[in-house]
């Protein structure tokens, strides 16, 4: 959400787009940091990703006007 609000208020599109990618591969790391521990600590990262995800949608939804 926060990169679509930069997008709309005429933010820079390279600055959103390398905040994306960023984002990415450092959870792209953590994950493979997780997958080498075994399957259960990458489904419980990836569960905790999931309801993060889930909670900040939420907390963005009751601040929008």
């Amino acid at each position: 959400m926060v990169d679509v609000r930069r997008l709309a208020n005429a933010g820079s599109p390279a600055i959103t787009i390398l905040s994306v990618l960023g984002r990415v591969a450092l959870l792209g790391g953590a994950l493979t940091l997780a997958s080498w521990q075994g399957a259960l600590p990458l489904l419980l990262m990836a569960l905790g990703v999931f309801i993060a995800r889930f909670v900040v949608t939420l907390g963005v939804r009751a601040a929008a006007p």
